[in-house]
């Protein structure tokens, strides 16, 4: 566990610590994208009627069932500039890595030396973190996204699943 400072006060805070506790002033959190916006907005999509009604012109009453596709996933408004994305788009901001100037050196300079290893090691050792944890924060500073499952695999076993029946049916 480092100490570092606050980005606001300047009191020497824990790394883990999500609020200054001088101040209050947040250390991590999500914001928008496109602004930078702390004040987003969740909801799930539900269900679509449009694919609903689509799926049931193409393939009956089962086609009804399409509508659900998608239900569950959650989208993000920002309250500032009104932009619609993704849970997998939001940004995280974490003050804790822009506020320690002098061990990001450290690591950004293991990075170039191309000793990412040794670079997770310390981070992890710094911030008292799992080893996944300092490996995402390596990579962030990196600059490399994070892996994104789209899901896709659901839409290409139904196609397969009614192509295989239609062959089944015409042979």
């Amino acid at each position: 566990m480092a100490l570092i400072k606050c980005p606001e006060c300047e009191h020497m805070v824990s790394s883990q610590a999500d609020n200054c506790p001088e101040c209050g002033m947040p250390l991590r959190y999500i914001a928008c994208p496109i602004c930078g916006s702390k004040r987003l907005y969740s909801a799930t999509e539900g269900y679509s009627g449009l694919k609903g009604a689509a799926g049931f012109l193409t393939f009956g009453a089962v086609g009804l069932l399409v509508g659900t596709h998608g239900s569950k996933d959650v989208r993000i408004t920002c309250k500032d500039c009104g932009n619609h994305f993704p849970l997998s788009k939001v940004k995280k901001v974490d003050m804790t890595l822009s506020s320690t100037s002098e061990s990001n050196t450290k690591y950004k300079q293991l990075i170039n030396e191309k000793k990412l290893l040794d670079a997770i090691k310390l981070y992890k050792e710094d911030h008292n973190c799992s080893l996944s944890e300092a490996k995402e924060a390596i990579d962030a500073m990196r600059d490399i996204p994070k892996e994104n499952n789209s899901g896709c695999a659901v839409i290409i076993i139904f196609f397969l699943a009614i192509t295989s029946f239609t062959f089944l049916l015409f042979s």
